[in-house]
Order: C-alpha cells, then sequence, then structure tokens
C-alpha cells in the first residue's frame, strides 16, 4: 500500500454516525481520537472515531455553534446560543462542565483560544468582543464597533491581534494589547439585506486562520433574495494579512443557491468549504488559492471586462487619475473538485493529520471522509505483482 498524500479527488466516505437530532457544527480533537459535535437537541456528542463509542455531554440550553480546544487540547470550549461558553475537560468516560460562563447577552456566536493557551475570545449577538482569562474565566476587554452580529472572532497567531467578522461584511482587527479596533475591510460582497424579511441574513458563518498568520478566510452567504428560503449564493474570501486586501472569492464551479457553512486550509495547501444546498443537499468544495491560481483568474476576470466593454467618445476622455481611483475588484476561484453529499454540510473540520474530513449533516449523521485511494486488497496486490 502507498503511503498517504491527500488526494480531494480520491475522497471517500469512510465511516458514518448516526444521531437523532440535527447537527449544527463539529470538530476532531486536536489529538484526532474524537469528534465532537453540537446538536439541535441542546447537547454536544462525542464520538471515538476509531470505535464509534457516543458520549453525551449536557449543560447548554440552546444549539452549540462553536467547538474548539485549548492550546494543550485538555479543555474543550463551546460556545452556545444561550450566550455561555461552556468548558469541559476533552477525555474522560462522562465530561461535565466544570464552568459555565456567561459571556453575551443573546447568543454567544464563537470562542477561540488564545495562541499561548492563557486566554478566549468570544463574540455574541449583544455586539459585543471580549477577551477572558482561561485561568479564572474573567473578562479582561470588553470591545464595542460591530453594527451588527459578529459571527465569529479569532486570534491571529501572533496573539496580538483579533480578528471578527459580521452579518453586513465588516471584518474588524483588534489590537488586543491596545483593546481598540486597528483597522476594518470591508467584505461588501458578503453583505445581503432580506427585503422580504427586513431581517440582515449576509455576511459570515465561518472563519480561519492559516497557521502561517499570512491569510485567513471567511465563509458565508452573498445575493440574498430570500434567506429563509435559502435563495442566496455560498460564498467565502481569502484576505491578505499584510495588506488586509481581500485576495480572492471563492465560489462553487457549479454554483447553487445556499449557505457555505465551512472554510479550512489543508497542510497541503488548498481550501475546503462545506455547503449546505437550498435543495436539502450538500458539497465539500476543494480551491486551489496558490499565486499562480489567483494571479490567471484575475488575468481572466480583467480579459472578460475587457471585451464586455463598450468603449464611446465619453470614456475615452478618462484620465489617468480617473482610472487610479478606481480599484480592481478581487478575482473569483471555482471550485477545482467536489464532493456530492445527500444532506446540508452544517460543519467541517480536517483531522489534525490532514487524512480525513469530519461533516456534521442536517439528518443527524456525522460523516469520517478519507482523501486517499482506497487500500488494495491482498489480492489485488498479488496479481499486479504476478502480472
Amino acid at each position: 500500500m502507498n503511503s498517504f498524500s491527500a488526494i480531494p479527488e480520491a475522497t471517500h466516505e469512510i465511516k458514518r454516525f448516526e444521531h437523532g437530532e440535527a447537527l449544527t457544527t463539529c470538530r476532531f480533537s486536536p489529538d484526532g481520537r474524537y469528534v465532537f459535535a453540537g446538536a439541535e437537541d441542546l447537547a454536544v456528542h462525542r464520538w471515538d472515531v476509531s470505535t464509534g463509542t457516543t458520549t453525551t455531554l449536557e449543560g447548554h440550553e440552546s444549539w452549540v455553534r462553536r467547538i474548539d480546544f485549548s492550546v494543550d487540547g485538555s479543555q474543550l470550549l463551546t460556545a452556545g446560543w444561550d450566550g455561555q461558553i461552556g468548558f469541559w475537560e476533552t477525555d474522560g468516560e462522562n465530561p461535565q462542565p466544570h464552568h459555565m460562563l456567561q459571556a453575551h447577552r443573546g447568543f454567544a456566536r464563537w470562542v477561540h483560544a488564545s495562541p499561548d493557551g492563557k486566554s478566549i475570545a468570544t463574540c455574541g449577538n449583544d455586539l459585543r468582543v471580549r477577551t477572558w482569562k482561561l485561568k479564572n474565566y474573567k473578562m479582561t476587554a470588553d470591545m464595542g464597533g460591530h453594527d451588527r452580529h459578529p459571527y465569529a472572532v479569532m486570534y491571529h497567531p501572533d496573539g496580538d491581534h483579533l480578528a471578527s467578522e459580521d452579518l453586513m461584511g465588516w471584518i474588524h482587527i483588534w489590537d488586543t494589547r491596545r483593546r481598540r479596533i486597528a483597522s476594518k475591510i470591508h467584505a461588501d460582497i458578503m453583505t445581503g439585506y432580506d427585503n422580504k424579511f427586513a431581517a440582515d441574513m449576509g455576511g459570515a458563518r465561518d472563519m480561519e486562520f492559516h497557521p502561517d498568520g499570512s491569510r485567513f478566510a471567511c465563509a458565508g452567504i452573498s445575493n440574498v433574495v430570500n434567506s429563509f428560503a435559502g435563495q442566496q449564493d455560498p460564498l467565502a474570501i481569502l484576505v491578505d494579512w499584510n495588506t488586509k486586501q481581500i485576495e480572492c472569492h471563492l465560489e462553487a464551479k457549479d454554483k447553487a443557491t445556499g449557505v457555505m457553512w465551512g472554510v479550512s486550509f489543508h497542510p497541503n495547501g488548498f481550501v475546503a468549504c462545506g455547503i449546505a444546498k437550498q435543495n436539502g443537499s450538500g458539497t465539500i468544495e476543494f480551491f486551489k488559492v496558490d499565486k499562480e491560481s489567483i494571479d490567471s483568474a484575475r488575468v481572466e476576470q480583467t480579459t472578460e471586462k475587457t471585451n464586455d466593454e463598450q468603449p464611446s467618445s465619453e470614456t475615452s476622455d478618462k484620465t489617468d487619475e480617473d482610472s487610479s481611483e478606481s480599484k480592481p475588484a478581487a478575482p473569483t476561484l471555482k471550485s477545482y473538485f467536489s464532493v456530492a453529499v445527500d444532506k446540508c454540510v452544517r460543519g467541517m473540520d480536517f483531522s489534525p493529520d490532514g487524512k480525513q474530513i469530519a461533516i456534521a449533516c442536517s439528518d443527524g449523521t456525522l460523516r469520517i471522509l478519507e482523501m486517499n485511494k482506497k487500500a488494495e486488497t491482498e489480492s489485488e496486490s498479488d496479481k499486479k505483482s504476478e502480472g
């Protein structure tokens, strides 16, 4: 059998664990032994990947949409729509919350541990971004600036900055030492206001930093028509950390309406996104996000725009100064491969070794996919040797 290499085109399901209620999110534990998933029964469920043994963690009074871990992996961190952050022992026969922190009024949307393992960051429907000491659960910063619900907040790998994103496409970069906004980025393509229901439904659903801190990704929705009927476009963006500019947009090659609930960087350099489609199915989309791919998309986009333009006497009088003021739109990258899922994908995560993907589905199943060629049987190997 050949040594493992991540091959998205060879992705196949190897395990499926059943649960009676729809799942809301999922994460591998840092050691890869477990997958934890939130569910609409208000609990968090832990599956032992090798044995399939299930353990139920009860303590929240509403859905859990974000799961994280302490840096050493010993603590499970959960953010619930009851406004609470739960702290649990990751490993144990029957984990109980050893603390429930009332972090926000309304939903607590997100929790993320700092790189030094000393603090956590949270955000919620009260429009606040907060940091807390992990040792004693004391608040160390309470920062405002979002006009709409922030969905995610994460520490940059340098530990001195946070990035948060909201429903209207605003991304705030925070200086954790000075406890204030350092810069703002507006991903206006991720803004969506539902006129029929008079609700802000666009913007963010997931966020992740590249491990080296050079860029981060935000996933969510765009072009909202009727979000309650699923009429919007799934979308992700990549943001360059140094320039604070949007590098590119990520869209499924076979465009479909729905929500992009997950985005994750793989160690091999590609990005995967999980989509829940309006028709009740889903996909995992794979993107090449190297410089060559982004530059190629930019050239293609510029060429298409030039070909579509109809020159006139009015446009020909534009000065160099006028043209320099307009910034080129970020190019759009289409996925180069996708894996079809028969139910909506509502959460996804790569295993620590990069070999597998866990996906949480709307039918209550947790599925484990492997990204390599299926192992040959001994008889198949023998036949090849004989040949």
